[in-house]
């Protein structure tokens, strides 16, 4: 077939062959292309996707290298700063090492410098002292001892005429005593005192630091609110070398007045007394400034009816104390504002702390804590060397206790105790009994407002000679001293029964409307010593009171409480029967002028038969103490203050009812809910005075004079030590009544 016909053919069959090729096969074709491109758009999906997860990858590996180097950059600006901050504390450490090297030394320097100036020493000077009464007891708890004052600034003290607006702060100082003129050694008083500076030089007192404290600047001191300072890393340093620390307790250590809070630490080894140390609830040791006000004792923050943060803390340095448990004797719980929440221990050195804790449930943990630890108090046996220190602090028959609440408990319903049998047997000296009592009823010398509480004694203050034969000398000792005469007694009687017909249930009758025993008694009769001075000052706002009202005179101090002044009921303290030093002002203090005879005050004025002599009247004061008068009769005065006559019907009888707050258990501080209310109470018995624990109550038995008495060597041993004075003076005719005691 040619081209033409073919072609011809095509034309004929065209609509057979358009069905044929655009029907079946078109149908081909379009899937084809459809198929292809379907392939296609799947492969260029599939590149898309790639490409995508490429990019994610490729973004991801950047951030993750971002990142990195972010995080780089973080931790090593961290690492910087960690090196920064580690190399400042090895610097502050470094720094605190050095200072606390620089003041041992230089305290230990100012020790052996104050040991070559003292009298006899080998540098010793002419240059005159003041004395301050050191707080060691030596036996029968008597503190004999007064010490040079070192203090390098001497306050000059203002009777009341020449106060004026600039009176400067007066406040109890806990410090470390520095060495004198320290001038010469041109180096600042130390701060803190390690555990191996000696025991004598941990607890005396100074006036302000040395004004050459700018001249020497080595390094500055860390100060409470240094944020590098390692306060647990001063606190461990102070511990002895392989001790641990076992418990830790926040503790206000009371001296006098005031309060100065600290750490109880104990250790395996030893017991750490460290001040102005505080650990918050946190367990972060601080500075005690910096504790919060809700974490610290607010009893002791008020101090005499005020804030005591009102006045200026006391000095903030650490200052560390230790013993190892073997030098505890005795420990003892006690009160403090009638709160049961204080402690106080003695130690073998003579030392004793009285410690408050915010509640009695820490105070009684923390005495089982020390009793479970110290050996001495579970000891049957003790050293010959302290065995008259554990005869005054412990009971016989009765080791596992002391003389503390348990045993006062045990010695009121024993009225023939161990202790008071051997009194009733003369075995134990009047002065030794009562200062036992004392103890028993909670009176200690740490605290001025608890102070131990003494009988006036004699009745004759003007004879040239002492008769202690004639009971017209001594006082009625059955009768408090309201009702030492009968116009007196009377008075009183009806001031009560004015109260009385008063009414009023939160104001019940009293006899006398001050107390026999109180802070401003105690400062007053130790006027002339320190720190007893300071403490008098506190109280009188930085001045002596007028000179005529001041304790000038042993015979009108009498005759003022016994029959001429309604608000004087006062008693003695244990001082007048053993320390004449606090008769005499060896201190040279500016008493003023008395009014009335236009005499200045200075020495206390004396009885005729003490010769113009404190250690005469001493002396005789203690052996009148000891007469068969005073023996006989003393366990009358006992009831008074310690005994069944100190509540209740026989108090009213005896006429020896005193304001109700200074009795325990009068008002609950705690139940007191208006702060107002709570502050003028808490003043009231800090400043009042408070009435002693009942020891015991029934009443006392009396001790006959024992005729014949035979003479024991363990009873008699201050007898055979020398006396540091002579009591016969050059006239023996003068002192012819007297004997040793």
């Amino acid at each position: 077939m040619d081209d033409d016909s073919f072609l011809h053919w095509i034309d004929d069959q065209r609509d057979d062959l358009d069905c044929f090729f655009f029907g079946a096969l078109c149908k081909g074709w379009e899937s084809f292309v459809r198929d292809e491109n379907t392939k296609t758009q799947e492969t260029a999906r599939i590149r898309a996707s790639k490409r995508k997860d490429k990019l994610k990858q490729w973004t991801q590996t950047e951030s993750i290298n971002e990142e990195i180097l972010r995080k780089h950059g973080i931790t090593f600006g961290h690492w910087t700063a960690n090196i920064s901050v580690s190399e400042g504390l090895k610097h502050q450490r470094a720094v605190q090492d050095q200072q606390d090297d620089f003041n041992f030394m230089a305290s230990a320097f100012s020790r052996m410098y104050t040991n070559l100036r003292r009298e006899n020493g080998f540098l010793a000077t002419q240059s005159k002292h003041n004395w301050r009464l050191d707080q060691t007891e030596g036996r029968s708890r008597m503190r004999l001892r007064v010490t040079p004052d070192d203090s390098t600034a001497k306050r000059d003290y203002q009777p009341k005429r020449k106060a004026t607006n600039d009176t400067p702060e007066i406040k109890l100082d806990i410090r470390t005593r520095p060495a004198p003129n320290s001038d010469m050694i041109n180096l600042s008083p130390p701060t803190i005192v390690p555990d191996s500076v000696d025991t004598e030089s941990l607890d005396n007192e100074t006036e302000d630091k040395s004004a050459t404290e700018d001249s020497f600047e080595l390094i500055d001191e860390p100060t409470g609110n240094d944020p590098y300072e390692d306060k647990n890393r001063k606190v461990m340093k102070n511990l002895q070398r392989g001790d641990q620390v076992q418990y830790v307790c926040n503790i206000s250590r009371i001296i006098g007045l005031e309060a100065c809070e600290g750490l109880l630490i104990l250790g395996k080894i030893s017991l750490y007394i460290m001040d102005n140390f505080f650990q918050r609830s946190d367990c972060e040791i601080v500075h005690v400034s910096q504790a919060h006000p809700e974490e610290r004792d607010p009893y002791v923050r008020v101090i005499s009816g005020r804030e005591s943060d009102d006045r200026k803390h006391n000095n903030g340095a650490h200052r560390s104390r230790s013993w190892i448990w073997a030098d505890v004797v005795s420990v003892s719980k006690r009160q403090f504002l009638f709160r049961d929440v204080a402690l106080e221990i003695f130690f073998s050195d003579g030392r004793s702390y009285l410690f408050t804790l915010i509640s009695a449930k820490l105070r009684n943990e923390l005495y089982n804590e020390l009793t479970s630890r110290a050996p001495q108090i579970h000891s049957s046996t003790s050293s010959t060397e302290d065995s008259w220190r554990f005869e005054t602090l412990r009971s016989e028959g009765n080791n596992s206790q002391f003389f503390g609440s348990k045993l006062v408990n045990v010695f009121s319903q024993m009225p023939s105790h161990p202790a008071t049998r051997k009194w009733l047997k003369g075995e134990m000296s009047n002065f030794h009994y009562l200062m036992l009592v004392n103890t028993l009823a909670g009176r200690t010398f740490n605290d001025l407002t608890q102070y131990p509480v003494f009988p006036w004694i004699l009745a004759d203050y003007t004879s040239e000679e002492l008769d202690l034969t004639n009971p017209r000398t001594f006082r009625d000792l059955s009768k408090p001293m309201g009702c030492q005469t009968i116009t007196r007694e009377a008075d009183f009687r009806s001031r009560y029964q004015s109260f009385a017909e008063m009414g009023g249930e939160n104001a019940p009758p009293f006899h006398y409307g001050t107390h026999y025993s109180s802070a401003m008694i105690v400062c007053s009769y130790l006027i002339r010593l320190q720190p007893f001075v300071k403490s008098y000052l506190l109280l009188q706002g930085g001045t002596f009171d007028h000179a005529d009202r001041l304790f000038f005179s042993i015979p009108d101090a009498w005759n003022s409480a016994s029959r001429l002044n309604m608000t004087d009921v006062r008693e003695l303290i244990p001082e007048f029967f053993y320390l004449p030093e606090f008769l005499s002002n060896s201190n040279n203090y500016d008493f003023g002028i008395r009014q009335s005879t236009g005499q200045s005050i200075d020495s206390v004025e004396l009885p005729p038969w003490a010769k113009g002599d404190p250690k005469i009247f001493i002396a005789k004061h203690r052996e009148a103490l000891e007469s068969p008068f005073v023996t006989r009769n003393l366990h009358q005065w006992i009831d008074l203050i310690f005994g069944a006559k100190q509540r209740g019907e026989a108090a009213l009888e005896a006429v020896n009812v005193f304001h109700h707050l200074s009795y325990r258990g009068a008002k609950d501080l705690d139940s007191i809910e208006d702060p107002m209310e709570r502050l003028a109470t808490i003043g009231i018995i800090h400043n009042f005075g408070q009435t002693p624990h009942q020891v015991f109550h029934k009443h006392h038995p009396g001790r006959e004079e024992i005729q014949n008495k035979p003479i024991r060597l363990d009873i008699s041993a201050d007898s055979l030590t020398r006396l540091p004075f002579t009591l016969l003076g050059k006239d023996i005719s003068q002192t012819s009544s007297l004997s040793f005691f």
